[in-house]
């Protein structure tokens, strides 16, 4: 993993032994997955899976992959445009 923050720069960040990372500057939490597929030109490999998105908008403007909970089966997708994609493995 980046020993910066994806989306700040930051370097005040928290490694997990869940492989996620969280930055302390713009809240962000996410992980570095294998981009199995993609449905949209914004998503390529190395875009991080995002639990929790950075608190302040003006750090948002990067591509990534939303997980979002929706039944009993997450679902992944563009954070762009909405467009579904696969993510899994480390």
């Amino acid at each position: 993993m980046s020993e910066k923050c994806y989306f700040c720069g930051c370097e005040d960040l928290t490694f997990t032994n869940e492989h996620y990372v969280f930055c302390h500057e713009c809240m962000a939490l996410y992980t570095e997955m294998m981009l199995q597929s993609s449905n949209c030109e914004h998503i390529e490999d190395g875009a991080p899976v995002v639990l929790h998105a950075p608190v302040y908008a003006k750090y948002r403007n990067k591509p990534y992959i939303l997980e979002a909970s929706k039944g009993c089966c997450p679902e992944q997708y563009c954070s762009i445009c909405g467009a579904g994609c696969i993510s899994d493995g480390w």
